[in-house]
């Protein structure tokens, strides 16, 4: 397990436990469930939570209220973080780390024309 302790933290769960973790992954989608008082300096959060709000205007929240942004070492913002794909990959890793499986190394297939449009 690499020296990892991952937990699940759920509806009902004391949420500033997760100020005690290095790395935060938030999915739950619902708009600013997380603030200052779940957050620390040294963390780094993955806010994966879409929501759309209607008040005062229609806008786009993660789960991480902006107000929190400042606090950690690194936070991914929404809209504009994560899309699907990177979810897919984040949750795929995260499952072979704590199953302890090997992680192979992930190269794209790419021809040499699209490394040169990447490029």
């Amino acid at each position: 397990r690499l020296g990892l302790s991952p937990a699940i933290l759920d509806v009902g769960d004391d949420l500033r436990l997760a100020a005690t973790y290095d790395l935060v992954v938030s999915t739950v989608g619902s708009p600013n469930v997380l603030d200052q008082r779940h957050i620390q300096p040294h963390q780094f959060v993955i806010d994966v939570g879409f929501a759309v709000t209607q008040e005062p205007i229609s806008a786009h929240d993660g789960d991480v209220s902006c107000t929190a942004y400042h606090v950690p070492r690194f936070v991914t913002p929404v809209p504009g973080g994560v899309g699907p794909l990177q979810v897919a990959t984040l949750i795929e890793r995260a499952a072979f780390v704590i199953a302890g499986a090997p992680i192979a190394k992930w190269l794209p297939a790419l021809s040499s024309r699209d490394a040169a449009v990447l490029l």
